[in-house]
Protein backbone atom coordinates (compact mmCIF):
# COMPACT_ATOMS: atom_id res chain seq x y z
CA UNK A 1 0.00 0.00 0.00
CA UNK A 2 2.86 2.52 0.85
CA UNK A 3 4.52 1.24 -2.67
CA UNK A 4 1.19 2.47 -4.59
CA UNK A 5 0.96 5.71 -2.66
CA UNK A 6 4.48 6.83 -3.27
CA UNK A 7 4.23 5.55 -6.91
CA UNK A 8 1.20 7.68 -7.08
CA UNK A 9 2.63 10.90 -5.68
CA UNK A 10 6.15 10.05 -8.08
CA UNK A 11 3.58 10.37 -11.06
CA UNK A 12 1.67 13.50 -9.93
CA UNK A 13 4.75 15.15 -8.87
CA UNK A 14 6.03 14.20 -12.84
CA UNK A 15 3.05 15.01 -14.30
CA UNK A 16 3.15 18.53 -13.02
CA UNK A 17 6.55 18.64 -13.73
CA UNK A 18 6.09 18.00 -17.45
CA UNK A 19 3.14 20.59 -17.02
CA UNK A 20 5.06 23.03 -15.88
CA UNK A 21 8.09 22.13 -18.43
CA UNK A 22 6.48 20.95 -21.48
CA UNK A 23 4.58 22.12 -24.18
CA UNK A 24 2.19 23.53 -21.67
CA UNK A 25 4.77 26.22 -20.63
CA UNK A 26 4.31 28.01 -24.09
CA UNK A 27 0.27 28.35 -23.24
CA UNK A 28 -0.29 32.01 -22.41
CA UNK A 29 -2.79 33.42 -19.68
CA UNK A 30 -4.13 36.49 -21.52
CA UNK A 31 -3.29 38.30 -24.79
CA UNK A 32 -0.67 41.00 -22.28
CA UNK A 33 1.61 37.57 -21.85
CA UNK A 34 1.18 36.88 -25.80
CA UNK A 35 1.53 40.82 -26.51
CA UNK A 36 4.83 40.47 -24.61
CA UNK A 37 6.02 37.51 -25.66
CA UNK A 38 6.00 39.18 -29.26
CA UNK A 39 7.21 42.46 -28.54
CA UNK A 40 10.50 40.75 -26.20
CA UNK A 41 10.56 38.68 -29.87
CA UNK A 42 11.03 42.09 -31.80
CA UNK A 43 13.54 43.35 -29.14
CA UNK A 44 15.60 40.91 -29.15
CA UNK A 45 15.43 40.36 -33.23
CA UNK A 46 16.10 44.12 -33.72
CA UNK A 47 19.26 44.18 -31.21
CA UNK A 48 20.60 41.47 -33.17
CA UNK A 49 20.01 43.03 -36.81
CA UNK A 50 21.45 45.98 -35.65
CA UNK A 51 24.43 44.34 -34.50
CA UNK A 52 24.97 42.60 -37.86
CA UNK A 53 24.63 38.72 -35.50
CA UNK A 54 20.74 38.19 -36.64
CA UNK A 55 20.30 34.73 -37.12
CA UNK A 56 18.02 33.97 -39.99
CA UNK A 57 16.04 31.40 -37.75
CA UNK A 58 15.43 34.08 -35.54
CA UNK A 59 14.08 35.85 -38.45
CA UNK A 60 12.12 33.18 -39.45
CA UNK A 61 10.39 32.45 -36.30
CA UNK A 62 9.51 36.01 -35.41
CA UNK A 63 7.84 36.01 -38.73
CA UNK A 64 6.09 32.72 -37.66
CA UNK A 65 5.28 34.60 -34.37
CA UNK A 66 3.61 37.89 -36.23
CA UNK A 67 1.36 35.75 -38.52
CA UNK A 68 0.28 33.09 -35.45
CA UNK A 69 -0.45 36.69 -34.02
CA UNK A 70 -3.00 37.45 -37.12
CA UNK A 71 -4.34 34.06 -37.06
CA UNK A 72 -5.41 34.65 -32.80
CA UNK A 73 -3.16 31.57 -31.90
CA UNK A 74 -1.93 32.68 -28.73
CA UNK A 75 0.13 29.04 -28.08
CA UNK A 76 1.70 29.35 -31.37
CA UNK A 77 2.96 33.21 -31.00
CA UNK A 78 4.47 32.13 -27.36
CA UNK A 79 6.10 29.58 -28.75
CA UNK A 80 7.50 31.10 -31.60
CA UNK A 81 8.42 33.99 -29.96
CA UNK A 82 10.28 32.05 -27.43
CA UNK A 83 12.19 30.65 -30.39
CA UNK A 84 12.92 33.68 -31.91
CA UNK A 85 14.20 35.54 -29.14
CA UNK A 86 16.68 32.49 -28.61
CA UNK A 87 17.79 32.34 -31.84
CA UNK A 88 18.54 36.05 -31.66
CA UNK A 89 20.22 36.37 -28.51
CA UNK A 90 22.32 33.61 -29.52
CA UNK A 91 23.05 35.30 -32.34
CA UNK A 92 24.27 38.21 -30.36
CA UNK A 93 26.62 35.79 -28.36
CA UNK A 94 28.01 34.41 -31.59
CA UNK A 95 29.95 37.49 -31.58
CA UNK A 96 32.22 36.93 -28.87
CA UNK A 97 33.28 33.94 -30.00
CA UNK A 98 36.60 33.22 -30.92
CA UNK A 99 37.61 32.98 -34.95
CA UNK A 100 38.53 29.49 -35.63
CA UNK A 101 42.32 29.77 -37.06
CA UNK A 102 42.62 33.17 -36.21
CA UNK A 103 46.02 34.10 -35.65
Amino acid sequence: MKTNRRTMRVLAGGSLLLNVLGPAAYAAENATDVAQALADASSAVDVAKGKGFLWTTAADALARAQAAAKDQDNTAVVRHAAVAKEQALLGVAQRDYPLVGAD
